[in-house]
């Protein structure tokens, strides 16, 4: 019984992996499209900071801005999410410095500083779905032997 579970989920994570990929991929290219459109607003830069651990650099910069009366926080650079343009932002600003910020008329916490989408970022996603589509038919195919 223990075996047959470990290799239901050998074959279930990576195909749920999958799914997730091609789900976010396609949203986040979706939100990146919708938000060319979305109405802007002043706002400023209220923290940045970086982290390195071992070999990667991770990189975090959060604004705020108003929309009716009420104050957002938020740290989205773009729907892509990179390092190189967060530290793009981080080198182009500093702390307290306005900066427009693009937000969903209809859900305001919903924001980025830089609008648009990437195909790169769709394609990205759509090939990690199909590794994981793969690593669970090798599975799948392993516990037919």
């Amino acid at each position: 019984m223990k075996s047959f579970l470990t290799r239901l989920f050998l074959i279930a994570f990576p195909f749920v992996m999958g799914i997730l990929f091609i789900v976010f991929g396609i949203r986040n290219h979706l939100l990146g499209k919708e938000s060319e459109n979305w109405p802007t607003v002043q706002g400023k830069l209220v923290s940045e900071s970086s982290t390195r651990p071992k070999k990667n650099k991770t990189i975090y910069v959060f604004y705020q801005y108003q929309v009716k009366g009420i104050t957002y926080e938020n740290s989205r650079v773009n729907f892509r999410d990179d390092n190189g343009s967060k530290e793009k932002i981080r080198d182009q600003y500093n702390v307290g410095d306005a900066l427009e910020v693009h937000y969903q008329a209809h859900d305001p916490e919903q924001s980025v500083l830089e609008p648009g989408a990437s195909s790169m970022g769709l394609i990205t996603k759509i090939f990690g779905s199909l590794f994981c589509f793969a690593l669970s038919g090798v599975f799948l195919m392993m516990r037919r032997r």
